[in-house]
């Protein structure tokens, strides 16, 4: 017998009632998660294998080591909230009735994810408030499992005021900056709770102004495919006078049908700051389209002296918005502080899409305030100190000091980084795929840069070991770092944690090298896909990808010689262009004309002609101790920083998601769910925006040179043969084939990413499974998860939710041409 929930009725949206979740039954952790890309749950598993059944007070489930558990009835509190001690990373049953049938938004808090009536939705772990979820619920019985996350677990169901509206959660918005004018990006979600699709609608953005002001023409923007029972984070832009009086400006946003009906309405509220006061900007990202923001603390007008400005790049903490970590700095009368968001308070640690955000504001910051690339610096704090050190060794050689406040070196150090059994060959390959979160790799690419390390020695967050164990590793090598640890200071103490006058005052005395002419270079770098330059030295390709590769050159004008040496050197180049021209107030170039330049390499010694330096050099190594220079130019089919892989870093290049709709009924509503529960998770974790889209409407043409994920596989998607070529791998109903080694059966599941065929940049990701079974175990993968990492391509079984790494079949990168033949790095078991 199912228990019968007590539901409690409240008022809302003109009479409507409101359904709140006031009992579950909730059982305890039944396998093992961390950050990690290996997992178990025992619920996942009987699910996957179809053995899954509503549950009553207790009744057991075995877990993923087949140890039962025992349901429990649980009650809410008087605030609506549940208290998840003793069944962190449990789960929470409930059984709704809903009494009339309509459009509803699940507004809910403190859980992970949640599968609805059998379909995952995304969770809000993080207890953000900022998720509230569309659905049409017919009238009866619907079921809700909560995978808990940091708790407490609230819930509700709420009706919609209509079934397709502005949702009022969630918004980026920009401030009106006096004197600019123009068009500002915001970013404002839309829900879709109906039951059909929606085409042909748009959004008109009108200012709202005095009538004595002239108002700028509204701005109409036309929305893609609304798909039921998701949400969009649409890109709007919106008209913004010259000036406007007061301390606000409203903008009223109406969505309209295909008739030009409006439909609904709803007012964004804009800060009206002046251009020398602290203020946010809006930018779309070119990560996925999405409307992102970043807060800048500019300095006095005009800059002190009358120099150039410098800029301080400052990454916050977790839980903290960008926005309030430029408030934090007092104005510096000689450069900006610019604050990038992470892309959300807690992001991505400022890694993969936190860093890309990182150093897409940096780009944007040095176009607009025109700010001197030599003074350009890094600091944050807490998290923003763990970004510090991570963006610091990943792009040296883009700042002049960096300055980490409180912060930990890496997740091993502080945050339960995974481990991998060393000797398991596919755990290794893994394990390699989280090299660029290792931070120690790159250590010695700190001599680019000088460093100050600031931590409070009774920090209760953060442990000062993490401070002095990077001050002894940065005293064995390091000339130019300075350290300060702050008696009795724990983790905050004001805003001189960060605003510290002997820090910013470090940062100041720091010039960043002009590495295009210096005469002696080296770098390291994980990802050329990340990292690939660093003055006139260019990598390309690694052999064993992932793993650090280091270029060493020294230049010596007098002798003509080049001595070069490296290690885990595919391609790598050198580009002397800036040598053979004088330098600002000089004569004669470094490089004059005359006899070859000679480059060593080992034993090796290759003459170069002087006219061929008058183009980059695109070098090799051959054999134990050879190096060639390369006649034929790379194919841009094959891996460089272009396009490199692995896994995740297909999500780039303004994604898409196609989900496939020719399979069985069952498997296509499989394929959408997922999307939209990717969609949805992206938009928690990144704040991002990606198109769903239908494999049937799919026009190649009309996304070119956009990375897309594809749902699916080639009988259930039919947008495959548009973008991927054949041969190199293969995911159909019956089996999964990687080259030549060819897996059969029904549960199981692959993850991929491969060139798209009709590109030189984007990628494609794959995310299916041979049936059933194998789709679902896929659902949960943790790859909008730092610290977590997938090789190019990897294979899993059902019975992965039961063992853990045995339940992964094989994994692997593919070779320099994407091919997975001999001589690629994989394992299989």
């Amino acid at each position: 017998m199912i228990l019968a929930l007590l539901i409690a009725l409240n008022p809302f949206l003109a009479g409507q009632e409101a359904i709140s979740i006031r009992q579950v039954l909730a059982i305890d952790a039944l396998g093992s998660r961390s950050r990690s890309p290996i997992f178990t749950d025992g619920l996942e598993l009987a699910r996957v294998r179809g053995t899954l059944s509503a549950p009553v007070a207790g009744s057991v489930l075995e877990d993923a080591a087949g140890e039962e558990h025992t349901w429990k009835l649980a009650e809410a509190s008087a605030d609506g909230t549940f208290d998840a001690d003793g069944w962190s990373g449990g789960w929470a049953y409930a059984r709704v009735a809903i009494p009339n049938s309509g459009p509803y938004a699940l507004k809910a808090s403190g859980h992970a994810y949640v599968l609805v009536d059998g379909f995952p939705r995304a969770g809000d772990s993080y207890g953000m408030g900022t998720s509230r979820l569309p659905m049409y619920l017919e009238a009866g019985p619907h079921e809700f499992y909560f995978r808990m996350g940091r708790g407490p677990l609230s819930a509700a169901l709420e009706p919609c005021p209509t079934p397709t509206y502005f949702e009022t959660l969630d918004a980026t918005l920009p401030d009106l900056i006096q004197g600019e004018g123009g068009r500002l990006w915001v970013g404002q979600l839309i829900s879709h709770a109906g039951k059909t699709p929606l085409q042909g609608w748009s959004v008109i953005a009108s200012a709202i102004l005095p009538g004595n002001v002239r108002t700028p023409d509204p701005v109409v923007t036309r929305l893609g495919t609304l798909i039921p029972g998701t949400q969009i984070k649409a890109a709007l832009q919106i008209p913004a006078p010259l000036r406007v009086e007061g301390n606000t400006y409203s903008v009223q946003l109406s969505l309209r049908d295909d008739r030009d009906n409006t439909v609904h309405q709803t007012t964004l509220q804009l800060r009206v700051r002046e251009p020398e006061a602290q203020h946010v900007r809006t930018f779309p990202s070119n990560i996925d389209g999405s409307v992102q923001y970043y807060a800048v603390t500019p300095p006095p007008v005009p800059v002190s002296g009358g120099e150039t400005p410098a800029m301080i790049l400052s990454l916050h903490g977790a839980s903290v918005e960008g926005r309030r970590q430029a408030e934090v700095y007092g104005a510096k009368d000689w450069a900006f502080v610019v604050a990038p968001t992470n892309r959300r308070p807690f992001g991505f640690d400022w890694e993969d899409w936190g860093r890309k955000d990182a150093v897409e504001v940096l780009a944007l910051a040095e176009q607009r305030f025109g700010t001197d690339p030599m003074r350009t610096y890094l600091t944050g704090h807490s998290m923003g100190g763990h970004g510090t050190w991570q963006i610091g060794a990943h792009l040296s050689n883009r700042f002049a000091a960096i300055a980490p406040s409180a912060g930990w070196k890496d997740f091993w150090s502080y945050a339960g980084g995974a481990q991998f059994d060393p000797q398991d060959a596919i755990a290794q390959l893994l394990s390699r795929s989280v090299n660029p979160s290792r931070t120690g790799l790159l250590a010695k690419n700190y001599l680019h840069s000088g460093v100050y390390i600031l931590h409070g020695d009774a920090d209760e967050t953060v442990d000062v070991s993490e401070a002095r164990a990077m001050r002894e590793l940065l005293g064995t090598f390091h000339p130019n770092f300075a350290y300060y640890e702050r008696p009795g200071a724990g983790h905050w103490w004001g805003d001189e944690c960060v605003d510290w006058p002997p820090l910013i005052e470090f940062l100041q005395q720091n010039k960043r090298p002009d590495w295009d002419h210096a005469l002696q270079l080296e770098f390291t770098t994980v990802s050329p896909a990340i990292r690939s330059q660093h003055g006139w030295l260019r990598i390309d390709r690694a052999v064993r990808i992932l793993e650090p590769s280091r270029l060493q050159a020294r230049l010596d004008p007098a002798e003509r010689t080049l001595e070069l040496e490296g290690d885990n050197l595919g391609r790598f180049q050198v580009d002397l262009r800036g040598f053979l021209e004088p330098e600002a107030g000089k004569t004669q170039a470094v490089l004059p004309p005359g006899k070859d330049l000679v480059l060593r390499w080992g034993r090796t010694e290759l003459a170069v002609p002087y006219d061929r330096l008058q183009s980059p050099l695109p070098l090799e190594p051959e054999g134990a101790s050879g190096l060639g220079l390369r006649t034929e130019p790379v194919a841009p089919w094959y891996k460089g920083p272009h396009r490199m892989g692995p896994f995740k870093e297909g999500f780039d290049h303004r994604m898409i998601f196609v989900y496939g709709t020719v399979g069985s009924p069952e498997e296509n509503a499989w394929s959408l769910a997922k999307a939209r529960y990717d969609q949805e998770t992206w938009r928690y974790r990144g704040n991002g925006s990606v198109p769903m889209v239908r494999d049937v409407d799919f026009v190649p043409a009309s996304y070119a040179d956009r990375s897309v994920v594809l749902y699916g596989n080639q009988q259930t998607n039919s947008a495959w043969g548009s973008l991927l070529g054949e041969g190199a791998f293969q995911l159909t109903r019956e089996a999964v084939s990687i080259g030549d080694h060819r897996v059969e059966g029904p549960g199981l599941g692959l993850l991929l990413a491969y060139p798209r065929k009709d590109s030189d940049t984007a990628m494609v990701v794959v995310i299916g499974g041979t049936g059933l079974p194998g789709c679902r175990l896929l659902e949960q993968m943790p790859y909008f998860v730092s610290g977590v990492g997938y090789p190019d391509w990897t294979v899993f079984d059902t019975s992965f939710l039961e063992q853990g790494l045995p339940g992964i079949l094989g994994a692997g990168f593919f070779r320099d041409d994407w091919s997975p033949g001999a001589g690629a790095d994989a394992a299989w078991r």
